[in-house]
Order: C-alpha cells, then structure tokens, then sequence
C-alpha cells in the first residue's frame, strides 16, 4: 500500500509553565494537534471544507477561518459558534464566497473561553463543522482533533468504479481522482472496477483529520491467454487441432481463448522417418483444454506408450494431393508415413479439379501402400446426333471420330465444339455449343448433292409448287421430266418399291419409256 500523504498540520505543542511563586512545577503536556477540521456533511455535499487557524487559539486572539465551498459567486455562508457545555449558540457570522473560496477573521476578546462547536451553514442546510478550545490567557494551549479522515483516489485511466467497504461511492475524474470526506479513522478496503482492466484492491488507513491520497494503475485485461505445457517424456510434439505449435516444455503467450484438442506425440531412440524400422518407440497424449483470456492454462501430460508403429504409403495419380489422416492434414503425395499406427484410419484425397476421396484403410503391422487415380472433374453437356441423310455416316467432334450416324453422344465439355459428318469425298461441317442441361440436335443431309438436274428442278418445283406445274403430283412431275429409270452416279436400275405390285409395275414403265426413247415411233 502506497504511504498515505497528507496535507495535515502536526503540532507538538509542549508548554511548560513554572511559578516560583507557587512553588508548582507543571508537567510537559505533549499533545498532537491537527489544524486542518474534518468536516461533517450533510445531503451528500461534498467539497465543502472548513478551517481554522492558529492551532492555538486565546480568548482575544483573531480566529481566522477559510475553506473552499462550491457556490456562486456571491454566495452567502453563515457560521455559528454553539457552546458545547450547554449548546447555546454564542457567536454568529456570515461570509461571502468568491471563486469557491472563502477566508476571514473573527475577534474572540467577547467570546468567553471554553469549548465550542463551529458550524458552517448554506441555503439552510449544516455543511461542515469544526471542534475548537478557547483558551484563557496565558493557559497552556490544547487542540482537539477532529472526529473523522478523507481519501483522495486517483485512477489510471480514469472512469474508474469505486467501492469502499463495498459500498459504491463514486467514479474517478481523469487527473482529479476522487475525494471522500468524513471516513471513519481506521483501515478501509477500497476497491476500483472498469471495464475491460482487471479489479484492483488496496488497504488505505484513514487519519483523524487527514486527506490520506492513494493510486491505482489499472491493467488493461488481456483478450488472449496463455498455455503451459509440459510432459513426460519431455520435448514431445504439440498440436493443437492439426497445427504443430512446438515442443514441450515450453510456455505460449498470446493464445486465443477456444477450446481446443491437445494432442502430444514422441519418438524415442528414432530411425529415418522413411524407413520400415520399428526400433521406436511411440508415444502419445490426447485430451481436451480450454484456453482462457487473461489467464495461464497449464497442463502436464504423461505420455503412454503406443502400440508398434506401422509405415503408410500414399501415393496418387495426378502427384501433390492433400492427404489427410482422421481428420489431420499430413502433407502431400506421394507421401511415406511412419510412424502410423496400425489399424483401420480414415484417408482422404483432396486436390483442385479433381474428385475428393474418402475411404477407410485396415494398416496391417507390416504397413501397406496405398495408391489411388483421382478422377478429374468434367462441367459435360449433352449432343445428339438424331441422323443424317444418307445414315451410317462417320460424326467426328473435335476431329475426333465419335460414331457414326444416328448416334447420341455425351460427356463433352460444356463450350463450344465442331462437329462433321463425313459422306465419301463430302464433309458437312458446323459449330454447337454444349450447355449444362437439354441437348443438342445436328442434321446431316447429303441427299442434295447426288440429285440430277431434272430432280433438282422436280424438287424446287415441289418446293415452290407455283406456275403451270401446281396440280401435278409429285410422280406426274418425274414422268413429265423423265426421271426415275437410272441413277445417274450409279448406273444401276434405281429401286423404289413401294410395294411388290407396284415395284413391277414401274420397272415396266420404266423399260418402256426407254424404248420408246431410243426406237422412233
């Protein structure tokens, strides 16, 4: 506890009078005295004090009284001596106040000596009091302390909750602190509160008439906490969840405050982590721990000795995917894990573009390799391919030979892709584009490039189907133009049966027409 300071005035006044007269030799008379008066309050008005001087007073001497009271300008105190033997009040006076102070004089030569009680008033209500002793001439002076103490507390920050006693009073005022006056004289508990700094407690003793000042110096509560760890077997591997923080023994400052899973791993008398050997020794710790703000969290650990350790190979097609083991990251493939413990795990395969794997592994004691092809991940759309005219024709997509028609194709890439339709010497080519959903339909159609001239024009005339020709039939228009006796890149008789009569039929009228063409009539 810091030492109190005081603003006080300690007279040890020792008055020694001796009388040859009467032959009476007196006793040195040692008394403390205080000139500053411990006010007593009324209404919780605090910062009134009242004063006097000099600590001796003598009936005749000028009593001068001063003090500070937190008034107007022009504000009137009134004072008022009272005899303490029967209470009568024996002298009155009024003072005003200016800047929140006061100070004047009073002439005690018609005020008879003895003991008084001075009592200052304002607006009618008592604001502080002081105890005097009025002398006779030449007696030996004696001063009355004051009944009660004050405290000043200061605060850094300020803002601060105080509690004396445990009794609320007050906040602290940055760089004025706090001031209670009439404490009891004795030891007193005060304590400051804020939020966001740790509580702080001090013993303050109290004087007689005394302003006793303390401080505090707040310290700001930490937002993190910190972790011990030891072990035994000591320096074993730290991991808290699956990040390695370090080694025991050792302390870790500035840890987020969490819950979190310890997990504590040792190899002793090691061999190359690469190889088969099971000359280790394993050991291991497991638990859960909780780290607080603002507080040491402290763990010993005793590790346990693990079962023969066994070796894991890890290896993937495309390299570098994320292993993980149960839950913890391991590093990448291709990857030789030992030790391991044998035993069934969890194995899981991550990498960018590809398809994550999840699977469980039986580890036999003398370990296993574990290989593993990841499957890429394909956005794919849908094409078909509904036919083309001739069909049985190739489909390439991409330059790539897909089928051949009528086919439907999927698995292609979501974008854009060209698509050809191979029919001997001609090719038919387009651009689609694939989506993510729905398909999409192409149509090949050769069937206008191996017309004749007269089909193409039965052909357009069917399409326009306008002029002279509107009421012929389709087979009207053939016979009109000849067409229908050879195929014309063939050579050979052009077979469309219909049915077997009719088939006849026309190869006869076909025939026909040929001899009438080449014989005149």
């Amino acid at each position: 506890m810091a030492a109190p300071t005081t603003k006080t005035q300690a007279n040890k006044t020792s008055t020694a009078k001796s009388s040859v007269k009467h032959g009476c030799i007196l006793s040195i008379i040692t008394i403390m005295t205080l000139l500053m008066i411990s006010p007593t309050y009324a209404g919780n008005t605090a910062d009134f004090t009242l004063q006097y001087g000099p600590a001796s007073i003598h009936q005749g001497d000028d009593l001068t009284l001063f003090g500070t009271a937190p008034v107007t300008d022009g504000g009137i105190l009134d004072f008022r001596f009272y005899n303490n033997d029967d209470k009568i009040p024996v002298y009155y006076a009024a003072k005003e106040v200016y800047s929140g102070n006061f100070k004047f004089s009073i002439d005690t030569e018609d005020i008879k000596y003895g003991n008084y009680t001075i009592q200052m008033y304002y607006e009618g209500s008592i604001k502080a009091s002081a105890d005097i002793l009025l002398l006779q001439e030449n007696e030996i002076t004696v001063n009355i302390l004051p009944k009660n103490g004050a405290l000043r507390i200061y605060s850094t920050p300020g803002g601060a909750s105080v509690y004396i006693d445990g009794n609320f009073i007050g906040l602290t005022e940055i760089h004025k602190g706090i001031q209670i006056n009439g404490i009891e004289p004795g030891e007193h508990t005060v304590n400051l509160t804020k939020t966001g700094y740790r509580n702080q407690s001090q013993i303050a003793t109290v004087y007689a008439d005394m302003l006793n000042e303390i401080n505090f110096y707040l310290a700001k509560m930490p937002t993190n906490g910190t972790l011990s760890i030891c072990s035994y077997p000591s320096e074993a591997d730290i991991y808290l969840g699956d990040k390695l923080i370090g080694v025991t023994d050792d302390i870790f400052p500035d840890m987020a405050p969490g819950n979190y899973q310890l997990q504590l791993w040792k190899k002793i008398s090691g061999s190359d982590s690469n190889s088969s050997s099971f000359s280790d020794k394993l050991y291991n710790y497991e638990g859960e721990i909780e780290i607080k703000a603002g507080e040491i969290t402290s763990v010993f650990a005793y590790l346990e000795e693990m079962k023969q350790p066994s070796v894991l190979e890890v290896k993937t097609i495309p390299n570098f995917a994320e292993v993980h083991i149960d839950g913890m990251y391991v590093g990448e493939s291709n990857i030789v894990l030992n030790p391991i413990a044998e035993g069934y795990h969890t194995i899981s395969l991550f990498k960018p573009g590809y398809v994550e794997y999840t699977g469980t592994i039986n580890i036999p004691e003398e370990g296993m390799s574990f290989k593993m092809t990841l499957s890429p991940i394909y956005e794919t759309g849908k094409l078909l391919i509904a036919k083309s005219n001739p069909s049985e024709l190739p489909i390439y997509v991409d330059e790539q030979f897909r089928g051949r028609t009528p086919e439907s194709i999927t698995g292609l890439e979501v974008g854009a892709h060209e698509v050809s339709v191979k029919n001997g010497d001609s090719e038919w080519k387009t651009t689609i584009e694939i989506t993510y959903s729905g398909s999409t339909t192409v149509f090949a159609d050769f069937s206008k490039e191996t017309m004749t001239e007269a089909e193409a024009t039965i052909n357009n005339e069917m399409q326009n189907n306008t002029g002279e020709n509107e009421d012929f039939s389709e087979e009207e228009l053939k016979k009109m133009y000849g067409v229908g006796l050879y195929n014309e890149q063939t050579d050979h008789i052009k077979e469309e049966p219909e049915s077997e009569e009719s088939g006849n039929k026309t190869i006869i009228d076909d025939i026909i027409g040929m001899i009438s063409g080449i014989l005149p009539i």
